[in-house]
């Protein structure tokens, strides 16, 4: 349950109900979405709020009655009208596109550093920043450690993206899409939007369609985003070795599509 004092804290209606999907902890009252924060929130909302898409709608962020983003561990978004839509991948990369040339025109704030959530771990493994930790599972840290042998130093440039588009673009018969939950990192663009194109070759059947979007010598960059899925399965229960293979199942095959 939601604290009364949060629900106030937003200016919202004593009747937060649980939303399905994503993790299980996200807490919808009136027009506003709740859910937990950590403290590199407050920057995302920032620049959520800044942004202008001509083509989509976004979820904006709500600040408290003291003009903040975030209340005892919480933040919140606006509610917006749409439904997860499998397939239509061309539109959500489209979308992903314009989205990315609109962030990159942000500068990333100074006092920005990486969450520690497993997703922000995972990106920091999968760029070799960080090492791929000790306490996973001997079969699971086996299998990762070598696709990571395959990989081989990329020079894209880094801006701001949201790595999550998959599940997060929603469609509504008569209003534009909406871009929700964003989950921003310090990345390449074409990583987050490979991540987009195998999540939807994985996870939606995207086929031909999606296959079609790839740039040409896209393989690393798309190994990387393949590997980022991995890796997150494998943070989120290290000792799981089921867990994983439900998402190496998918993976493994996009990945010996082209290695």
């Amino acid at each position: 349950m939601i604290p009364l004092d949060v629900l106030d804290a937003f200016w919202l209606p004593h009747n937060a109900v649980p939303l399905p999907g994503g993790q299980g902890n996200s807490w919808r009252a009136g027009d506003g979405v709740l859910k937990p924060h950590e403290a590199s929130y407050e920057w995302i909302s920032m620049i959520v709020n800044q942004l202008n898409p001509a083509n989509f709608r976004i979820s904006r962020h709500h600040t408290t009655r003291d003009g903040l983003y975030t209340y005892r561990g919480w933040w919140c978004t606006h509610f917006e009208l749409g439904e997860e839509v499998t397939g239509r991948i061309t539109e959500k990369y489209h979308i992903a596109k314009e989205l990315h040339d609109i962030l990159a025109q942000v500068n990333i704030p100074e006092n920005w550093k990486p969450s520690d959530s497993p997703w922000s771990q995972a990106h920091a493994i999968v760029w070799w920043e960080r090492e791929l930790p000790l306490d996973i599972h001997p079969e699971i840290y086996k299998t990762i450690q070598s696709i990571m042998t395959w990989l081989k130093p990329l020079s894209f440039p880094s801006q701001i993206i949201h790595g999550d588009l998959c599940g997060n673009i929603l469609f509504h018969e008569t209003l534009t899409p909406v871009v929700i939950d964003f989950s921003l990192d310090y990345r390449p663009r074409e990583y987050a939007e490979a991540i987009l194109i195998a999540d939807s070759i994985v996870w939606e059947n995207g086929g031909g369609e999606a296959y079609a979007l790839l740039p040409p010598d896209s393989k690393q960059i798309l190994l990387r985003a393949c590997l980022f899925r991995l890796m997150t399965k494998a943070l989120l229960k290290p000792q799981d070795i089921e867990y994983f293979q439900t998402r190496w199942r998918g993976y493994s095959t996009l990945i010996h599509r082209f290695f």
